[in-house]
């Protein structure tokens, strides 16, 4: 008699944890707060746009093989206290003298600016800005490093960087010109990179970005995160299934804004990839999955003008099933 209650309390407690994963949809045991983003209307950024009016191509849904089910991780954000270990280790590494650094308790900000022409502020607890004085003659030469050598210089600094952990990705390229009236110089270029998750990418808040001229490291931001994995893996969509929601992307991003969403009159798709992003400065302690896909928009033929315009574009679809 006994066998067959101890029987019975397994089988009840084995139907609760299937009829648990039927209805979360994952073996994943932690309630998650689902990433809404931000309602967005400025000129490059915007929330909940409808596109069903323009002409989408380009979408391959075998171009991207992916799991069923995902990891997911809690973030949290470093807290860079005044006297700390990690900021006397970014300030020893940066050559700054710590004892001639300032704080101001009110504004939780710790800040040099340097007789050498040196900025370095530690703000919030987190965020940390590097800024060297580029002078206006050094300006005037074009940075003769190549892409690749500026990649391979932003993730030396970044792995030599005491506190900083894990991989990172490179993201994208900035430049800075100057115009002497005669010629245009590129003097500057800086890199920015994303911590890599579980062989992605993540997104949003987190980003480091090096910056260089021929004198070398000229520019440094660190926003520094911690991910901790959670239970169990979370159920995603494919990337057939985010194809039916090309038309209504969560978040659509344009580089320039040059062209309103009513006046997009096609988008080709070149690239969709699985990321991770972070929200936790919007009140989000989980990075999440989405599609981020990427492409050319083109606009109407406008009245009056002779030339369609064109822009970058980069969508972004929730893969939590």
């Amino acid at each position: 008699m006994k066998n067959l209650k101890n029987k019975a309390i397994i089988t009840l407690l084995l139907v609760c944890m299937l009829f648990s994963v039927l209805l979360t949809g994952c073996t994943g045991n932690e309630s998650i707060k689902r990433i809404q983003f931000s309602d967005n209307e400025s000129g490059t950024t915007k929330t909940n746009v409808d596109l069903k009016d323009s002409e989408i191509t380009g979408f391959d849904a075998r171009a991207l093989e992916t799991e069923n089910s995902l990891k997911l991780y809690k973030v949290k954000r470093a807290e860079f206290a005044h006297g700390g270990e990690e900021v006397n280790a970014i300030a020893k590494y940066l050559k700054v003298d710590y004892a001639d650094m300032t704080y101001n308790e009110e504004k939780n900000e710790i800040s040099y600016d340097g007789s050498r022409n040196i900025t370095f502020t530690i703000t919030n607890g987190y965020r940390v800005v590097y800024n060297k004085f580029i002078d206006e003659y050094k300006m005037t030469h074009n940075i003769t490093a190549t892409n690749e050598e500026l990649i391979e210089k932003g993730l030396k600094v970044l792995s030599e960087i005491p506190f900083l952990e894990g991989e990172y990705v490179y993201a994208s390229m900035g430049e800075r010109t100057f115009s002497d009236g005669v010629n245009e110089y590129v003097f500057y270029k800086s890199c920015t990179f994303r911590r890599k998750i579980n062989g992605l990418a993540v997104d949003g808040n987190g980003s480091c970005t090096v910056g260089f001229t021929n004198d070398g490291l000229a520019m440094l931001t660190v926003s520094y995160y911690t991910y901790e994995e959670m239970n169990g893996k979370y159920d995603i969509i494919s990337l057939e299934e985010a194809g039916e929601q090309l038309a209504k992307p969560q978040l659509f991003k344009t580089s320039q804004g040059n062209v309103s969403v009513e006046n997009i009159a096609k988008l080709e798709i070149s690239k969709c990839e699985l990321v991770y992003v972070n929200e936790y400065n919007n009140g989000y302690d989980t990075i999440q999955p989405f599609y981020r896909i990427k492409g050319t928009l083109y606009s109407e033929h406008i009245e009056n003008l002779d030339r369609i315009y064109t822009d970058s574009f980069t969508m972004y679809i929730p893969a939590l099933e």
